[in-house]
């Protein structure tokens, strides 16, 4: 899981290498999901083969159900990388995992979900952790750099990633975790294939680096999934979701080590809030054998 967790922010690296190698945000979205896809594909097909997986036919109801998460998917996926552009990987990253907080909240309101003391409490440190993170001080100060924009972008990605998750386990009821990436994969990646062709760059403008970068990109995307969920069946959901905060505490470090981004004690005051907030969560969830997850 700890793996799982470093792939996953070593993409956002990845992605604002690529931003500085030429690269915008529909060739970089586009690139990830079209190999992602080629990826899940690849291993779904590999299982298949050694019949560690049941038969890949799926009815209908569930196929429109999938496709429906794809193209949810998008803003989440568009928010994020948007954001990205305008704010440091770890910033963005620790706004976007506000989504668990927001998830305890949908599930309250729309299945009945008890709001126990645990998760109130989970939910105000991550408010706090979010507030400390983006720095009040900095918004009312021209001369920060803070882009507002992309703030407003990596929250607007969490609240589309909290309904993904939310919508994920009903829509996915029943179905492999892997089974269901890979039918809603290339949804997604058609979507910004599209928005490519009508965003008008095409395939301009990209150093062979960046294409390198972006190709890269989709490969750690689907090999991320892979360990997250092969991580998954051995530990199960709760240990999961604990070990998935590898994510945003390995998304800051590298955004230092790699990208020279600097790291104030509100940031980490807030980084510390909000992955406090997330474990409070996860261990508040009743395990289970399988969880589906959504790719990020």
């Amino acid at each position: 899981m700890v793996l799982s967790g470093t792939a996953f922010a070593v993409q956002s690296v990845l992605a604002k290498a690529a931003y500085h190698r030429g690269a915008d945000v529909p060739q970089v979205l586009a690139t990830r999901f079209v190999v992602a896809s080629v990826v899940a594909w690849a291993m779904l097909g590999w299982l298949s083969r050694r019949r560690a997986t049941r038969s890949l036919r799926l009815p209908r109801r569930q196929l429109l159900g999938l496709a429906g998460l794809g193209a949810l998917f998008v803003t989440s996926a568009l928010f994020g990388y948007l954001a990205l552009e305008r704010l440091p990987v770890g910033t963005t990253s620790l706004l976007i995992f506000l989504y668990p907080a927001l998830v305890a909240i949908w599930a309250h309101w729309l299945f009945g979900d008890r709001l126990t003391r645990s998760r109130a409490v989970a939910l105000g440190l991550a408010l706090l952790g979010c507030a400390l993170i983006v720095d009040p001080v900095a918004v009312l100060d021209a001369r920060s750099g803070l882009s507002l924009a992309g703030v407003g972008l990596a929250l607007g990605s969490a609240l589309s990633n909290s309904w993904y998750a939310t919508l994920s386990a009903p829509l996915s009821r029943g179905i492999p975790g892997l089974t269901a990436t890979a039918y809603s994969l290339p949804v997604t990646a058609v979507c910004f294939v599209v928005y490519l062709i009508v965003q008008g760059d095409g395939l301009r403008g990209v150093s062979p680096t960046g294409w390198v970068l972006c190709v890269l990109l989709g490969v750690v995307a689907g090999g991320a999934i892979f360990t997250f969920l092969a991580g998954v069946a051995r530990i199960g959901a709760s240990h999961a979701a604990v070990a998935a905060t590898s994510e945003p505490a390995a998304t800051v470090a590298l955004g230092i080590l790699l990208l020279g981004e600097p790291l104030s004690l509100l940031t980490f005051a807030g980084a510390c809030s909000i992955l406090t907030a997330i474990f409070i969560l996860a261990r508040g969830m009743a395990p289970a054998p399988r969880r589906d997850v959504a790719p990020r």
